[in-house]
């Protein structure tokens, strides 16, 4: 308790506790004020938690939406071992039932030079100088000049072990010594698969003519031979046992011959679909679940939300919602909706899925499916396949492409430029609306048609995220307009506390002058009380 020195040395003044009074005067006057202030700032610093509340919720969600492969349902998987399948791009991926036949496999040409001593037998110093082509009895098809390539050899490393390594160094060869038996060591030469894989060695002035091979062919063991398959009734040829050019998004091995049909199938998995749909319903109703109990009125006894009545993260709320509902175009002829595939919205706002809608619409069109979670840039036209750079954003929708000749094509009028090589024809454009875009065409008579692009729910989503959390979006703008009021208040505490100390000073300035008029005043009465009693003393007497 403060201690009243104004009472305590004026003794003779109104007896008084003037410490009290003038704290309690001060007290009603500045705490009301005091009080109005820091429930503002307390309302504030909890808006300011809450954003950053928001803020991790948006960063949590967008992660979701940027999961790789999303909204891809679809697999492979082939009915023997002879025929291995391996998905590359699921995006690619194309249901169908694919029929193969394998009567021969691809392999290169092995060489063996025989009738060595030790593995790193000493040989003359020299070159080889190998070209690849084929070998059609003794005569030797050099197939592309441009691959000639050498070894050297000389000094320590002029050995059988050295030649192995250096030849093992060229691209598309391969070599190594093998022991046969004790005392007996072959050096053989393997080429990568395929049938113009083969090689003829020329020794340089006949110092390494053991290795020679540009008279005849006598050394070689197995001849270099493609791959020969049917494919689905198709007679086919490819020189490499690894085939990615005949399923989309898929490659293929073959690991033996086969004596009936291997078939390879690539299927929409509605279950795992549906699966992560849910998922993804699951995590938005998280989120409206966190916007609505941030912004919530408090209707019936219930506590209003720390940003309730803020029109922008009203909007926000309104927006994470209606994204869901939007028609997603550039998918095709039609707009495709998240209700055809059984997304609902429930009374309290939050989101489900109806399970045999699902299941019916994702059997009709498992493409519209993965529209949800796949921004796409396609073509009506098989001939024509669309690709688009990374910082590319042509805007969704329908586009007529026209293809006059291998050097004129445009796109919804706007003229591209031109580029061919090894048959294809590719038409792009570095500015304007179609900027970062391609289409290859491998047909020379296509004409007219469409190109699609389409933004996916997920991408949409993930975009108003973005653009809300950046220096310039909602949030920030938001986060700082809470910034700036709880400053502001903090100002308006200092102010008042100053003002606080100010008054205090002015009333105990006023009650210590007042305690002194006082004191004299009671000084006087006195004086005169005793002069009148020694006076009526003086008469007495």
């Amino acid at each position: 308790m403060a201690v009243d020195y104004i009472s305590a040395l004026n003794t003779n003044g109104s007896g008084l506790n003037t410490t009290q009074l003038v704290d309690a005067i001060v007290t009603a006057e500045i705490a009301p004020k005091l009080n109005k202030v820091t429930k503002k700032q307390e309302a504030t610093d909890l808006s300011i938690s809450e954003l950053a509340k928001l803020r991790s919720a948006f960063d949590e969600f967008q992660q979701v939406l940027q999961s790789p492969n999303a909204g891809v349902a679809s697999d492979a998987y082939s009915t023997s071992a002879a025929v291995s399948v391996k998905v590359d791009d699921y995006n690619a991926l194309k249901v169908a039932d694919d029929l193969i036949t394998v009567s021969q496999l691809a392999r290169g040409q092995v060489l063996e030079f025989t009738g060595y001593a030790t593995a790193n037998e000493s040989l003359a110093s020299g070159s080889l100088t190998i070209r690849f082509g084929t070998w059609s009895g003794t005569n030797f098809s050099e197939v592309d000049p441009n691959n000639t390539q050498s070894v050297s050899l000389s000094g320590a490393g002029a050995t059988l072990g050295g030649l192995a390594t250096q030849l093992s160094a060229l691209s598309g060869v391969s070599a190594r010594v093998v022991a046969k038996s004790d005392g007996n060591y072959s050096l053989l030469v393997i080429t990568d698969p395929g049938a113009n894989n083969a090689v003829q060695m020329i020794a340089d002035g006949g110092v390494l003519a053991g290795f020679d091979t540009s008279q005849d062919n006598s050394q070689q063991v197995l001849a270099a031979q493609n791959a020969v398959l049917t494919y689905n009734g198709i007679s086919l040829s490819r020189s490499s046992n690894t085939i990615d050019d005949l399923i989309p998004g898929a490659t293929l091995t073959l690991n033996a011959t086969t004596d009936t049909d291997a078939k390879v199938s690539v299927f929409e998995d509605a279950d795992f679909a549906e699966g992560e749909l849910s998922t993804y319903v699951e995590k938005l109703n998280s989120l409206i679940s966190t916007l609505k109990s941030a912004t919530s009125r408090g209707i019936n006894g219930a506590s209003s939300g720390p940003l309730v009545g803020d029109a922008t993260m009203t909007a926000v709320l309104r927006q994470v919602s209606r994204l869901t509902t939007t028609p997603l175009e550039g998918f095709g002829d039609k707009p495709i909706y998240l209700t055809t595939y059984g997304v609902q919205t429930e009374r309290d706002g939050t989101f489900s899925i109806d399970s045999t809608k699902f299941a019916a619409a994702f059997a009709a069109d498992p493409a519209g499916y993965r529209a949800i979670f796949a921004t796409l840039a396609q073509s009506s036209d098989s001939a024509i396949s669309v690709t688009k750079s990374s910082s590319a954003n042509p805007p969704i929708g329908k586009y007529d492409f026209v293809y006059t000749d291998a050097s004129t094509a445009t796109l919804d009028g706007t003229s591209l430029i031109a580029r061919s090589k090894n048959g294809r024809n590719t038409f792009y454009a570095i500015t304007g609306r179609f900027a970062g875009v391609s289409m290859d065409v491998t047909e020379a008579s296509i004409g007219s048609s469409s190109i699609y692009f389409g933004k996916s729910t997920l991408d949409q989503m993930s975009d108003y995220i973005t653009a809300i959390l950046s220096k310039a979006g909602d949030f920030t703008r938001i986060e700082k307009s809470y910034s700036d009021a709880s400053l502001e208040q903090t100002d308006e505490l200092a102010a008042l506390a100053e003002k606080e100390d100010m008054l205090a000073q002015l009333y105990r300035t006023k009650f210590t002058a007042m305690e002194q008029q006082i004191t004299r005043a009671k000084s006087s009465g006195t004086f005169l009380t005793n002069m009148i009693d020694a006076l009526n003393g003086n008469s007495n007497g």
